[in-house]
């Protein structure tokens, strides 16, 4: 684990998600998602990986869009 990498855990009512850069996906931007997720807002998520519980594995969000609740 690199000291600059950036990992945060967004906790939902749908599971728990990693929000990480990713070389992979070409996604650098993991601190500024994590700040313009709002608590109480909905939002769609686009995510790869698995949710492997015992290895601490998490699907990563490579980007969101903001809900409108209808």
């Amino acid at each position: 684990h690199n000291e600059d990498e950036s990992i945060y855990l967004i906790y939902t009512d749908e599971g728990v998600f990693k929000n990480t850069d990713s070389i992979y996906y070409f996604k650098f931007n993991s601190s500024d998602i994590y700040g313009e997720l709002k608590e109480g807002e909905s939002y769609r998520l686009n995510v790869y990986g698995f949710r492997i519980p015992f290895l601490s594995k998490y699907k990563n969000i490579i980007n969101f869009k903001l809900e409108e609740i209808k």
